[in-house]
């Protein structure tokens, strides 16, 4: 399979007044279906497109509604208020005319306030350098972690059959570099739901929503360092999982937030 970048993605899409087009490559799915990050970024990058980029990203919260194929996908953007600091904008992820994800970013600028700066330390772990890389496996690995290195730090990896309520890996995008913030939200999905560790077989799983809340980093990891995220099952009932997340940078500065619920059959 030949690998797409993600800054191709980007790079080859079109803007038509509130709307923006990309071409979606078959080695950013996951199954029948893209990969949630990839989707989310590709819909951020379209209301940048849109409602302009001087406003970073604050908060972004996102349904999936339906399967993303490889192929042509449009996004529909529409402001639904700005105020002098934040705006609020809204995206349809359109596959012809069906709607397969609905987004909500929130874009502000920095406030004064006279609450000092506050961030949580980052737990320790293993070094990636100490850990064994996760293969690729063809037919079983889903396509798009062809392009994301992985190394377990401590819990689960996918149908291990285990029974942890944590994980803690460290990842990285090969061999590109992006822009911070499209990569904050694209590495804020990539690693799997806590839930799929607890199987001992391949079984399905999709996201129903996710939300992502992004703070400032000081630092510009280089493209090769590595990222950690941080994953916790809070409640599972009825079928569904219910998953908290830390995305830390690869100076241990924590980069976001993450919030969502996974469906599983099985």
């Amino acid at each position: 399979m030949v690998l797409t970048p993600f800054s191709a993605l980007i790079e080859n899409r079109s803007h038509r007044g509130d709307t923006v087009f990309f071409e979606l490559t078959e080695d950013w799915l996951q199954g029948r279906t893209a990969f949630g990050g990839v989707s989310a970024a590709l819909a951020v990058q379209a209301m940048r497109d849109v409602a302009g980029a001087e406003r970073p990203l604050r908060g972004l919260q996102t349904s999936f509604v339906g399967p993303v194929p490889a192929g042509p996908l449009r996004v529909d953007v529409r402001v639904v208020r700005e105020g002098k600091a934040m705006r609020q904008v809204e995206a349809a992820l359109k596959v012809g005319e069906d709607t397969a994800c609905l987004l909500v970013g929130s874009f502000g600028l920095a406030r004064q306030s006279t609450i000092g700066t506050f961030a949580p330390p980052q737990p320790a772990a293993p070094a990636p350098e100490a850990l064994r890389a996760m293969p690729y496996v063809e037919g079983v690995s889903p396509a798009f972690t062809q392009h994301v290195e992985f190394r377990w730090a401590a819990g689960d990896a996918p149908f291990a059959g285990g029974s942890a309520r944590d994980m803690k890996v460290h990842l990285r995008l090969r061999d590109e570099t992006i822009d911070h913030e499209l990569l904050c939200v694209l590495l804020g999905d990539a690693a799997p739901p806590v839930a799929f560790g607890h199987f001992d077989r391949p079984t399905m799983g999709s996201s129903v929503t996710w939300a992502l809340e992004l703070l400032h980093c000081a630092s510009a990891p280089s493209p090769d360092a590595w990222w950690r995220h941080d994953t916790g099952m809070v409640a599972f009932s009825a079928g569904y999982s219910h998953e908290r997340a830390e995305l830390w940078t690869p100076q241990g500065e924590l980069a976001a937030f993450g919030y969502q619920i996974v469906a599983v059959f099985g």
